[in-house]
């Protein structure tokens, strides 16, 4: 069995991605920002795709330098995600209450925090990211986990990860396409701009972002 492996430049990935988030949402508790200095600041929010690249490299390290199989594998990923998270969902739900806030105009109830608390808030437009800030990102990382141990089975290459990638945007436009039409027709208007934000922050529109770090991972000197 591997033991832990550090590497600096995946540290650096990970610093720039933090960097990034916390630039664009300084950005916009400044008011009244227009033009390129509002688009640069907005562009901050590329740093979450660049953390779920460097993630999916040291998966990969990770995972071919074990041998534990894929139930460990798993257990690995639970006990590194769940506990503070879930301590997240109890502060956030104590702090903001169960009332209507930006990304869920009609308040939350008993399914946005058990589908919240089972990593399962990324499958709904209306639970995606309600209970905790920003919690789409965890839903959206939980559900690559889950799927990783079969990707990894058979890309054995950068050309196989590199292909995945590229077959991962059809689906990937698909959705997109689908919830924005759906979105048209949602109202009231608060909730027409939750399924236009689903609309990129669900799962199959990552995925490839984390394939992307898949075919890294093969380029990449080790």
């Amino acid at each position: 069995m591997g033991g832990q492996v550090r590497y600096g430049y995946i540290d650096a990935l990970r610093g720039y991605a933090i960097l990034l988030v916390i630039f664009v949402h300084s950005s916009q508790m400044i008011g009244g920002l227009q033009g390129y200095v509002y688009q640069i600041g907005d562009q901050g929010a590329r740093g979450v795709q660049l953390f779920f690249v460097a993630s999916a490299i040291t998966l990969c390290m990770s995972y071919h330098r074990r041998t534990d199989g894929v139930g460990a594998f798993y257990i690995r990923r639970l006990f590194r995600i769940a506990p503070m998270f879930w301590l997240a969902i109890i502060y956030f739900t104590l702090k903001d209450g169960v009332g209507p806030r930006g990304l869920e105009p009609d308040g939350i109830g008993a399914t946005h925090i058990i589908l919240t608390t089972l990593f399962a808030h990324g499958f709904l437009p209306s639970t995606f990211s309600s209970v905790v800030p920003g919690g789409w990102s965890i839903a959206v990382e939980m559900m690559f986990y889950a799927v990783f141990p079969i990707l990894v089975s058979y890309i054995k290459s950068w050309r196989a990860a590199a292909v995945a990638a590229l077959i991962a945007l059809a689906p990937a436009a698909i959705a997109y396409a689908s919830i924005q039409a759906a979105a048209k027709h949602v109202t009231p208007q608060s909730w027409n701009v939750v399924y236009q934000v689903f609309s990129t922050l669900n799962f199959v529109h990552q995925l490839p972002v984390f394939l992307i770090g898949m075919t890294a991972y093969f380029i990449i000197p080790r």
